[in-house]
């Protein structure tokens, strides 16, 4: 009985300290949002403003404005709802965003003849992941507007979107491709010849595959939810549905 005691207590003790270090950890990561993705963007348009439009550069603007429009609700939904995962997708989408766009800006100014040490190693992986940022779109539909799955089979889905973003990260590293011609220099992928092309490929051509079944699947989940819910919810619901409206017609 003794030991039965002190093990709840000490389970109790863990619980609590968890739940007091839960705030400080949300802060560190807020404060990471906060002032990593405006020194990323900063580096962005500091390179840019010297290297110019490029082949790889020429979604400039858009990397920055997507990776503020992201920060801010990200940011607001994290610090008042720390247990709702979309304020943490939508700011792990702006960093790995604004990290893209200043990796690619990176390795342009590296290959133009800039001071750039281990441009194409960093530029080239930073530039990988844009995926993060892509597959968080079909999981922050899949958990709208609680933060969680819609059941337990639910969670299943989930598996979707972050195979996806696995897959594809791997893929764009390790893929070979073409060779791009950045101002008369030919600009290759430093990670060629270090796995057979057929294996890079083949995950490229997979995460592809589950980004659309992601998609879809999320859409049903937005679909079954807005059936089942009232009231507060089901208005957010309509704000999903109008945004996705708006973003077909901007397409």
């Amino acid at each position: 009985m003794i030991a039965m005691t002190s093990a709840a207590e000490l389970l109790l003790r863990t619980q609590n300290a968890a739940a007091l270090a839960r705030p400080r950890y949300a802060a560190a990561a807020v404060r990471i949002v906060v002032f990593g993705v405006p020194i990323l963007i900063a580096i962005d348009l500091g390179l840019h403003a010297v290297n110019g439009s490029t082949t790889l550069t020429s979604w400039w603007l858009g990397d920055v404005s997507l990776a503020v429009l992201l920060a801010v609700p990200g940011v607001l939904v994290a610090l008042k709802r720390q247990l709702n995962a979309i304020g943490w997708l939508l700011c792990a989408a702006s960093f790995s965003t604004a990290l893209s766009g200043a990796g690619r800006e990176y390795l342009i100014d590296g290959c133009c003849g800039g001071i750039a040490p281990g441009h194409r190693v960093i530029g080239w992986f930073t530039d990988s992941s844009y995926m993060l940022s892509m597959t968080t779109l079909p999981l922050t539909l899949m958990v709208f507007p609680d933060g969680r799955p819609m059941s337990r089979r639910a969670r299943w889905l989930l598996a979707l979107p972050l195979g996806c973003m696995t897959l594809g990260v791997f893929g764009s590293m390790f893929y070979k491709g073409s060779a791009v011609d950045i101002r008369g220099r030919l600009l290759r992928n430093p990670t060629d010849g270090v796995l057979p092309q057929w294996l890079p490929e083949t995950a490229m051509s997979v995460s592809t595959v589950l980004f659309f079944a992601s998609i879809i699947a999320a859409i049903v989940v937005l679909l079954v939810r807005y059936r089942r819910s009232s009231g507060d919810v089901r208005l957010k619901m309509k704000w999903v549905g109008w945004a996705g409206e708006f973003g077909v017609i901007e397409m």
